[in-house]
């Protein structure tokens, strides 16, 4: 049984491009402390980390997105490349005496290169004479958008605003690509990465970083989420203080990523995806220690294994799959040059 590609498909697969929790096979992985690089000596000054956002105090960077995709599908391989760089501005908008902050948090630039056997396509927002590729165009969409998050001190996000003007801005875009049946189906699809719970879950694994305790170089903490939308997976991350100084402290960030069986498969329009996959996800984050707020990350993802697509009354296919990715963030000035 043969299942071919469509525009949902098309569109679904750029945006998973976005996810965080990229695995890899089992059976490669070593044990996360071997994987943690080693840390600076212990200073004997055990420092505490926590989010202070300060009102008014504004971010501005970027996301980096670079991965290779190989997959197996009718006897072939293909490989497709995909680049994005996607430029964030921060505004922390409200502060409470607690430290409760309201970030408003804007999508201000995209750039996005894609290649396949068959053909390739660069779009950069900031260019305004350039012509959105059909297959760009959804994510292209987010770009001058704005949602705004409440997060507590210890980064977990309790509200999120805008998601759904988000996605009604996208499937807008989206225009004749998209036929009035579909939108309901589409808007569905894309609260599995762009609703209030997705956008919290997503957020958890950059911010839910700090330890609940004094820590010095060396010491180590660990926490596991669980990820029921997008790519399903539990990701049991353990975090290590490499060194820190008055100003900045580097983590390194370790994870296991296993594939969350309770969740239900991803519809994606008429299809059904199902994930066997698990693996690992390393890198390390810088965080300012006046505010908590990760100013750059570089983090080495990989994926393989399965992913099983259904379809009703057509039978199923099971895709062999490898994902190697490599997101990096970058704190840039007001001209999207990078600050250090």
């Amino acid at each position: 049984m043969a299942i071919h590609t469509t525009r949902s498909m098309q569109i679904a697969s750029l945006f998973l491009a976005m996810l965080l929790a990229l695995p890899v096979a089992a059976a490669e992985r070593q044990d996360r402390t071997a994987r943690t690089p080693k840390a600076d000596r212990p200073t004997g000054n055990p420092i505490s980390m926590a989010l202070d956002l300060p009102q008014g105090r504004i971010f501005r960077y970027e996301h980096r997105m670079e991965q290779e995709t190989r997959q197996e599908l009718g006897g072939k391989t293909t490989t497709q490349q995909q680049d994005m760089v996607m430029g964030m501005l921060m505004q922390v908008l409200e502060r409470t005496p607690e430290g409760l902050a309201k970030i408003r948090l804007t999508y201000d630039y995209l750039k996005i290169t894609k290649g396949t056997p068959g053909s390739t396509f660069t779009f950069d927002s900031r260019n305004p004479e350039a012509v959105i590729p059909q297959d760009a165009k959804a994510l292209a969409a987010m770009a001058g958008q704005s949602i705004t998050m409440t997060i507590q001190t210890d980064g977990q996000v309790t509200k999120v605003d805008g998601a759904e003007a988000l996605i009604d801005r996208i499937l807008d875009e989206m225009g004749d690509q998209l036929k009035p049946e579909h939108r309901e189906p589409a808007r569905k699809q894309m609260e599995q990465l762009f609703g209030e719970h997705a956008m919290i879950e997503r957020v958890a694994q950059i911010m839910r970083i700090y330890p609940d305790r004094p820590v010095d170089n060396g010491d180590a903490w660990s926490q596991t989420f669980n990820l029921t939308l997008g790519m399903p997976s539990i990701v049991s991350t353990q975090w290590t203080l490499l060194r820190h100084d008055g100003k900045t402290a580097r983590i390194a960030a370790v994870s296991d990523v296993d594939t969350n069986h309770e969740a239900p498969p991803v519809q994606l329009g008429p299809y059904l995806m199902s994930y066997n996959l698990g693996g690992t996800q390393d890198g390390w984050l810088e965080i300012d220690r006046e505010t908590g707020w990760v100013i750059a990350a570089d983090i080495d993802q990989t994926m393989s294994g399965t992913v099983t697509v259904s379809v009703p009354q057509r039978g199923e296919q099971v895709i062999p799959q490898r994902i190697h990715s490599r997101l990096v963030i970058v704190e840039v000035d007001e001209q999207c040059q990078p600050v250090r």
